[in-house]
């Protein structure tokens, strides 16, 4: 018997498709709402603390759900396999075109950049872009292109992509895993189980070669390096190089040019590459593809002051990335829930700033290790609107308002979405304009 927990997008595209293919199946959520359809339907179906007490071959848990979850931990001391969405997926189909990107930070706009690079060829996306992939059906000639968490990855045993890109790897996610050693482990396992003829992308300047163990052929890509790097920077030129094929994007042609935008660029050009786009998908590329809202996005300019809205950035890794493209006469706004990752090197690249202000649940941790590093140019706000109306405040013209939180959205909002739409209207609200 197949138990799915979690009902949530994930778990729900789970049960339709085995629904679907009359398969049976039970369900478990900690809300005893989510259950009660399943229930109607006559579908054994558990909630909160109860104890599952029909027999149990095969978990497909949602993302969400924490290892030391107290059913995840019984399955486990019981060695009732657990594994992920992507893992049942990968099982049921065995797609021979699959990619399949991660990292702690990038991997959205990454996977939608090989997304629009290769829709003209029979692209599908999903994972964690917002596209449960039990949903997609795959065709005959799909490439399909994943953007995949730590969570997900973490469910896997037999999966394997064609083609893995491994972006960067920093703290993040450490109250799920317990430890960075955990998480990295899991997006570790996104090339597990390639073999030669497979391809894994890396970012050199980010990931350390020698912890690397695989058969797949690796591609390196820098912003830093030219010698061994498959794609590098030649004065306003971006180089690609796989063997004998080369294709070379100046710089002037690039809608987003922030560092880590390029990186981006770059990872999801050398995937598109092995399936063979040209110049003419690259021109297509660069009149078409917008970022979302949210990541660096500009939305308004006021009495000579930018106000820059990255909610998107939920670990501090992200915000020193977001940093690399502002001066020092900015205000930066830092706060949300606590995942529990270290902030310091964000801090220490921070007290150079204009100010930081504090707030949401984890201010008072983050007063609590700027008063240790010695770093005193900060601002305490209790929630996010308090921190809006400050910086309008004290803000003055030629000065960026950066909210980059750093941190998940979860002690106030349902998501950075929610977050960073409030965030627009508190400050247009503050300004009144």
């Amino acid at each position: 018997m197949i138990l799915v927990m979690g009902l949530s997008k994930t778990g729900k595209s789970i049960c339709e498709y085995l629904s679907k293919n009359k398969r049976e199946f039970m369900v478990y959520d900690a809300s005893y709402e989510a259950i009660l359809p399943y229930k109607t339907m006559g579908i054994k179906s558990y909630s909160a603390d109860e104890v599952i007490d029909e027999p149990v071959d095969l978990v497909i848990k949602s993302p969400g759900i924490p290892p030391h979850e107290e059913h995840v931990k019984f399955f486990n001391q019981k060695d009732i396999e657990i594994i992920s969405d992507i893992e049942f997926f990968y099982r049921e189909y065995m797609p021979k075109d699959l990619i399949a990107i991660t990292g702690t930070n990038g991997k959205t706009t990454t996977t939608k950049m090989a997304f629009e690079l290769l829709k003209e060829k029979g692209a599908v996306m999903g994972g964690n872009v917002g596209i449960p992939i039990m949903e997609l059906i795959p065709g005959k000639n799909d490439i399909f292109i994943f953007e995949l968490s730590s969570f997900g990855l973490d469910g896997t045993k037999s999966f394997r992509p064609h083609v893995a890109i491994l972006l960067n790897i920093d703290e993040d996610h450490i109250d799920w895993h317990e430890s960075f050693e955990n998480y990295k482990n899991a997006k570790y396992k996104i090339f597990k189980n390639q073999l030669p003829n497979d391809y894994l992308i890396i970012d050199a300047d980010s990931i350390d070669l020698r912890e690397i163990k695989t058969d797949a052929h690796i591609l390196q890509f820098s912003t830093e390096k030219i010698n061994g790097m498959n794609s590098y920077l030649e004065c306003d030129d971006i180089v690609f190089a796989i063997d004998d094929d080369i294709l070379t994007v100046n710089m002037s042609k690039l809608r987003y040019k922030e560092k880590h935008n390029i990186k981006n660029f770059m990872a999801s050009v050398l995937a598109a590459m092995i399936y063979g786009i040209d110049y003419e998908d690259i021109e297509r590329f660069n009149r078409e593809f917008s970022l979302d809202a949210h990541r660096i996005e500009r939305f308004l300019n006021y009495n000579g002051v930018e106000y820059v809205d990255d909610s998107k950035a939920t670990n501090p890794h992200a915000v020193v990335a977001a940093l690399d493209n502002f001066h020092n006469n900015t205000i930066l706004i830092l706060g949300g829930f606590d995942k529990e990752t270290n902030f310091d090197r964000l801090l220490i690249k921070a007290s150079k700033l204009k100010k930081i202000v504090f707030c949401g649940d984890i201010k008072d941790k983050l007063k609590s290790r700027a008063d240790e590093l010695d770093i005193n140019n900060y601002q305490l706000c209790d929630k996010l609107i308090d921190a809006a109306k400050y910086v309008v405040s004290i803000a003055e013209a030629g000065d960026t308002v950066l909210f980059s939180p750093g941190a998940s959205s979860f002690d106030e909002f349902n998501g950075y979405k929610e977050r960073g739409e409030k965030f627009q209207n508190y400050i247009k609200e503050a300004l009144d304009a």
